[in-house]
């Protein structure tokens, strides 16, 4: 049963409707609300003591550069950031995005029973939105079945860039890894520049995807 946000726990603008709750994770939540100003549903995710750790404010921020200027049917949207109001002091981020029914998880976990037209329709879409990230250099690296968002009409719409790099098309000489894989990397592409850092690119870390989704050769690093 969807769970309803108290009053004043959402710091959203009065455009914004928050209706109910739809997921939450180490991160913070993510509420169902209704845009008046577009007329339309939308996802709002609530970010909270996003500077409590540098690895993961890191991420929030490489997520969000990554995200706005990517612009695709089976890529997720961010339609807008709301401007905190103390930009000195704040400790909560509200990202608005595209909101869709389920995701594949939820969806193989239903009852729901899916013909092969059903599944090779929800592959298509899912590859074909993998070859955009490819090809604007974007390599996405937590690809499992809960980023993948789905709606009734079998799109795929894939989110949660938090692992995401930005990759140039000539690798530069790498240098070694850094600790946790977060440190001294600048992350770019053609037409996709995510601010970071101007120093020289290093080997990534192979310490990807969400563990119980990584291949055999990721988790021994060979």
């Amino acid at each position: 049963m969807p769970v309803i946000p108290k009053a004043g726990q959402w710091n959203v603008p009065p455009r914004y409707e928050v209706k109910s709750v739809i997921g939450s994770g180490s991160y913070g939540s993510v509420c169902e609300a209704h845009d008046r100003d577009k007329d339309r549903d939308v996802a709002i995710k609530r970010v909270k003591h996003m500077f409590d750790d540098l690895v993961d404010c890191k991420r929030i921020l490489r997520e969000t550069a990554i995200m706005t200027r990517l612009s695709h049917p089976h890529i997720v949207q961010i339609y807008d950031i709301v401007e905190p109001p103390h930009i000195r002091t704040f400790d909560e981020l509200y990202i608005v995005m595209e909101l869709c029914d389920s995701d594949m998880k939820k969806l193989i976990k239903t009852d729901v029973m899916l013909t092969p037209l059903h599944i090779n329709t929800l592959l298509y879409n899912l590859l074909v939105g993998l070859k955009y990230l490819h090809s604007a250099g974007i390599w996405h690296r937590d690809l499992k079945p809960a980023n993948c968002l789905v709606n009734s009409d079998c799109s795929v719409k894939i989110c949660d860039f938090g692992l995401s790099r930005a990759v140039s098309s000539v690798q530069q000489t790498p240098l070694p890894n850094t600790p946790r894989g977060e440190e001294n990397d600048q992350e770019q592409a053609t037409g996709l520049v995510v601010p970071h850092t101007a120093r020289a690119k290093r080997v990534m870390t192979r310490h990807v995807v969400t563990r119980w989704y990584r291949a055999p050769e990721l988790i021994l690093l060979q």
